[in-house]
C-alpha cells in the first residue's frame, strides 16, 4: 500500500493527464492534491498567515515573462513549429503570438506538464492566500509596508521579491486575472505514443536499409560519451585541441580553466565538446571523420541525434585507452546508441524497438541521468530496484547484470554506490520526509526524472521472451551536473565514460578483470598526429 504522499503524487499526475486530454488546465483543480504533497520547496504552504515569497518567486520566474497579465498561455510540444516572437524564459522556452497571448514549449511531454502544473499550483495557492490576508489593504509598489505586514513578511523582502519577478508579484497581489491555459492535442498521451512509435519505426527502417538487422546488435540508451570512447576524432586532435583551449579559455567550461596539459581521456571529451560548439561546421566535419571508421550519426526530424556503430570498422588503435586491445567481434556486431526519450514517459518507442530487434539483440544497456541525495555529481549508482514516486510502484529487470564496482574504480570521482533509485516526474513535487522514508525502506539514494517507463519496458520484454535469457541487460545511473558550455562537468563525464568502458569491456573483452586503468597521457611534440588518414581542419 502506497503512502498518502505517493497517492497524492499519483492523483496529481492523473489530473494533469486528464487536463491534457481535455485541452485545458485549471490550476484550481490541481491545488488540493498538490497541497497534500507538501513539497519541500514550498515550506510555508500550510501557514495561513504567511505568504511563501521564496516559493512564489521561484514559481513565477519559471513561467514565461508576462504570464500574470497574459490573456492566454498555449502549451505545445515544439515551439519552433509556430510563428512567435521569442521571449527569454529559463525553464519553458516561450514566445508571444500575434494576438499578444503567450506560447510555451513542453518538450518533455508529461514531465514538462507536471513541472509547469507544480508552478501553477504555487501561484494560485499563494495568490488566494494573499487575497485573504490583504482583504482591503491596498497594494502599492511604492510603499509595501502595510501589505507586507498583512502578508506576514517584511517590507524589504517583499520589495526584493517584486523586483526579482519584474513586478509580476505586485500585479498578482493587485488582483490580476491569470491567463487561460490551453494544451495542444499533440501533448495528449495518445499523441505522444503515436509520435514515439513512428520515430522508432523510422529508425528501424533506416537500420534495415543499412543491412544491420541481420547482425548482432547491442543497444545503448543514454549518454553519447559511448561514441566518444570509440571515436578517434578527439584523440587525433588532442594536441591541437589543447592549443585551441589555451588560446580560447572563454570558450571552455569552467572545469577546464585553467587548462592543465597533458589531458586525459575525459578532459579530451570535454575539450572536444567545447571545441565543436565554437564552429557549427566542425560538427559536420567530425561526423564525416567518424563515418569513415563506421560511426554513423543520424538525426531525426525533431533534431534528436543517435548513432550506429559498426564494430568491424572502428580504429582499434584509437579507441579510449582504457579499452586496451579492443577485439573485432565475430560475427561483426553493431552498437545502436540512442538517447533516453524523456517525452516518451511510457517507453512506447523502446517497446517498438525491442519487439523488432529482439532476435538480433545481444545486450541492452540503459544509462540514466539523475541526482544523488548526497548532492555529489559524478557518482555512479548501480541500482537493482527503481521506485516510482507516484504510487510507489517497484520495478526491476529480471536477470539484469550488475556492473562490478571494481570495474569502475578510479573513474567516478563521486564514487560508486548500490541501492535503489527513485523515478520522479518533477523535482518540484518532492516531499523530503517521504524521500527519507523511501531511503530507509528501500535504500533509495538517487533520483531520476523519468526512467520508470524504460525499466518497465525491459522487464516486460524479458518476461514476454522478447529478450531472451542470453541477452545481457544492465542499467546504471550517473548523477549529473552541467558546465556553462552545456556539456556535463568532468566528474560527470568521467562517470559516464567509466560506465561505457566497463560495459564494453564486460561485453567484448572476455577474461579481462579488475579496473581499467587509464595510462598517463604523454605529451606529444607540437604538430605530431597519428597517421590515420582522416582529414581535419582546426581553428586554433
Amino acid at each position: 500500500m502506497s503512502s498518502p504522499i505517493a497517492a497524492a503524487a499519483a492523483e496529481l499526475e492523473l489530473l494533469v493527464t486528464r487536463a491534457a486530454r481535455r485541452g485545458r488546465i485549471d490550476p484550481a483543480e490541481l491545488v488540493p492534491a498538490y497541497a497534500r504533497l507538501k513539497p519541500g520547496n514550498h515550506p510555508h504552504l500550510a501557514d495561513p498567515r504567511r505568504v511563501d515569497l521564496d516559493a512564489l518567486v521561484a514559481a513565477l520566474n519559471s513561467l514565461p515573462p508576462g504570464f500574470v497579465t497574459a490573456p492566454r498561455l498555449s502549451l505545445v510540444p515544439r515551439l519552433g513549429l509556430f510563428a512567435h516572437a521569442p521571449l527569454s524564459s529559463p525553464v519553458f522556452p516561450a514566445g508571444v503570438l500575434e494576438d499578444h497571448s503567450l506560447i510555451a514549449e513542453c518538450r518533455f511531454g508529461q514531465v514538462s506538464l507536471v513541472s509547469l502544473a507544480a508552478s501553477l499550483c504555487v501561484v494560485v495557492h499563494e495568490r488566494d492566500k494573499a487575497r485573504a490576508l490583504l482583504a482591503d489593504t491596498p497594494v502599492n509598489p511604492a510603499s509595501f509596508g502595510a501589505a507586507a505586514f498583512a502578508l506576514g513578511v517584511d517590507e524589504l523582502g517583499l520589495l526584493a521579491a517584486n523586483e526579482a519577478t519584474g513586478g509580476a508579484l505586485a500585479e498578482l497581489f493587485a488582483g490580476a486575472a491569470l491567463p487561460e491555459i490551453v494544451v495542444h492535442p499533440a501533448l495528449c498521451p495518445d499523441a505522444v505514443k503515436e509520435r514515439a512509435v513512428a520515430q522508432a519505426e523510422r529508425r528501424l527502417a533506416l537500420i534495415a536499409e543499412m543491412g544491420l538487422l541481420q547482425r548482432p546488435i547491442h543497444l545503448w540508451l543514454g549518454s553519447p560519451v559511448l561514441s566518444d570512447c570509440l571515436s578517434p576524432y578527439g584523440r587525433d586532435l588532442r594536441q591541437l585541441l589543447c592549443a585551441w583551449g589555451e588560446r580560447h579559455p572563454e570558450a571552455l567550461g569552467e572545469d577546464l580553466v585553467p587548462l592543465v596539459t597533458p589531458v586525459g581521456e575525459d578532459a579530451t571529451y570535454g575539450l572536444l565538446y567545447d571545441f565543436l560548439q565554437s564552429d557549427p561546421g566542425l560538427v559536420a566535419e567530425r561526423a564525416a571523420a567518424d563515418r569513415s571508421v563506421g560511426i554513423v550519426r543520424h538525426h531525426d526530424d525533431d533534431g534528436a541525434a543517435w548513432e550506429s556503430i559498426d564494430l568491424g570498422r572502428i580504429d582499434r588503435g584509437a579507441v579510449d585507452a582504457r579499452l586496451l586491445s579492443f577485439p573485432e567481434p565475430a560475427p561483426t556486431a553493431t552498437i545502436l546508441r540512442l538517447p533516453v526519450e524523456i517525452e516518451d514517459d511510457d517507453a512506447h518507442g523502446l517497446r517498438t524497438l525491442l519487439a523488432a530487434l529482439g532476435p538480433s539483440l545481444r545486450s541492452v544497456t540503459v544509462l540514466l541521468a539523475g541526482t544523488a541525495l548526497s548532492g555529489r555529481s559524478g557518482e555512479v549508482w548501480l541500482p537493482q530496484l527503481l521506485v516510482r514516486f507516484a504510487g510507489e510502484t517497484k520495478l526491476s529487470v529480471p536477470g539484469a547484470v550488475t556492473l562490478a564496482a571494481d570495474a569502475l574504480a578510479g573513474f567516478a570521482d563521486g564514487g560508486v554506490s548500490t541501492g535503489a533509485a527513485l523515478a520522479v516526474t518533477s523535482a518540484s513535487l518532492l516531499n523530503p520526509a517521504a524521500i527519507m522514508e523511501l531511503a530507509r525502506t528501500y535504500g533509495v539514494g538517487a533520483l531520476s526524472v523519468g526512467g520508470a517507463g524504460l525499466v518497465a519496458a525491459l522487464a516486460d520484454a524479458r518476461w514476454s521472451g522478447q529478450l531472451g535469457a542470453d541477452v545481457s541487460v544492465a542499467w546504471a545511473l550517473v548523477t549529473t551536473a552541467a558546465a556553462r558550455t552545456g556539456r556535463p562537468l568532468l566528474p560527470t563525464l568521467a562517470a559516464q565514460s567509466g560506465v561505457a568502458v566497463a560495459r564494453l569491456r564486460s561485453l567484448f573483452l572476455t577474461g579481462v578483470t579488475g579496473p581499467a586503468v587509464e595510462p598517463e597521457p604523454e605529451p606529444a611534440s607540437p604538430g605530431r598526429r597519428r597517421g590515420s588518414g582522416r582529414g581535419v581542419r582546426i581553428k586554433a
